[in-house]
């Protein structure tokens, strides 16, 4: 069966946006066995204390900033829900800046790291949770007045986190 012209227009969009590279970054495909040795950027760390990082992954015909784990995969927050994924890109940059911010607050400058399939940009933010003694990752957009990070299967919500702005 043929997809009709919208599908289609809109899988060429999603396709050259998974392409899009800026300044010295770049978004290279992963599987949790090398992400170690990937030079991938640090997004925080875990409740077992090994690295996470940026990461992003295809699910619904959206492309959603999340983080990864080396040996394990990549998740992603998604309407309230974490999905995980086997397959994913991490971001492999010069240069990164975490920004504070807070209450859906995106600081200028800050670049596009998903997109969902309606067009709406989605960013990478990340989150400092004491009580679960992690630095996390997820994803904030405009209209959104929280950071979304996907933790024990579900999505948690901060109002206060961190923009990555990279080169």
């Amino acid at each position: 069966m043929a997809l009709p012209e919208m599908w289609r227009s809109l899988s060429i969009v999603l396709v050259v946006v998974a392409q899009q590279t800026w300044g010295r970054s770049n978004w290279i495909a992963m599987t949790p066995s090398r992400l170690l040795d990937s030079g991938a950027v640090q997004a925080g760390v875990f409740t077992d204390n090994l690295p996470t990082f940026v990461a992003r992954v295809w699910h619904d015909n959206n492309i959603l900033p999340g983080i990864a784990r080396p040996n394990v995969g990549a998740w992603a927050s998604w309407q309230d829900y974490e999905v995980k994924k086997e397959n994913f890109e991490v971001l492999i940059a010069d240069e990164v800046t975490w920004i504070p911010a807070a209450n859906g607050v995106i600081p200028l400058g800050a670049q596009p790291t998903g997109v969902y399939l309606n067009g709406t940009d989605l960013y990478t933010c990340r989150v400092l949770d004491e009580t679960a003694f992690i630095l996390e990752s997820g994803l904030i957009m405009k209209g959104q007045t929280v950071c979304s990070i996907p933790w024990q299967n579900r999505t948690a919500l901060y109002p206060v986190y961190e923009v990555m702005l990279y080169k």
